[in-house]
């Protein structure tokens, strides 16, 4: 991860990897293989690490679009706060989506329990042609901009940055889910 946080996925090579950890490239061929389970593996370890921040959250009722936005906005400010912790995972996390290795679409959602009623809440609330992924995309992909942009240092990472961040998000979504009684 830290090989491509520094020099980006185009120009990785497993050789790079050897020479980093001083093994032969017969020991990391033996475990990985190719350089694509490498890379999927080390996907994988941060998806996993992403989720964990969650798995111990309660499921909670929401009921109106405010009850959304605090959640949402609980659930953010954990997310982010780990990617702008974890500058080489984060890194190499949005390098790795979307690259021609990435196969983690086929892999199944792995989306934590604990945000299907927040799922459930926008599906039932959302304008009716709205896909939910669309909605997961904008979150993710917006967030791993500015998350970006922070470890690069062009952003401060005071909690107002945050906030003021996270209300630009919200905007979006805000957009997207409306009530019924707004429709």
């Amino acid at each position: 991860m830290q090989i491509i946080a520094k020099g980006g996925l185009t120009s990785f090579s497993m050789r790079q990897v050897t020479d980093a950890c001083g093994v032969s490239d017969a020991l990391i061929y033996r475990h990985f293989e190719t350089k694509e389970k490498l890379l999927y593996q080390c996907y994988r370890n941060v998806e996993q690490e992403i989720q964990a921040l969650f798995e111990k959250e309660a499921v909670p009722a929401i009921k109106t679009q405010e009850d959304l936005r605090r959640y949402m906005h609980d659930m953010w400010i954990k997310y982010f706060t780990f990617l702008v912790q974890n500058p080489n995972k984060t890194l190499f996390y949005f390098e790795y989506r979307g690259s021609k290795y990435d196969v983690s679409e086929t892999a199944g959602d792995h989306t934590p329990p604990c945000f299907e009623s927040a799922r459930a809440f926008i599906k039932q609330h959302a304008h009716s042609k709205l896909r939910i992924g669309y909605c997961r995309m904008y979150l993710f992909d917006v967030t791993g901009s500015f998350a970006k942009r922070m470890i690069a240092g062009e952003l401060s990472t005071d909690s107002q940055s945050m906030e003021l961040i996270w209300g630009l998000l919200w905007s979006g979504m805000s957009h997207l889910v409306k009530s019924r009684e707004d429709r």
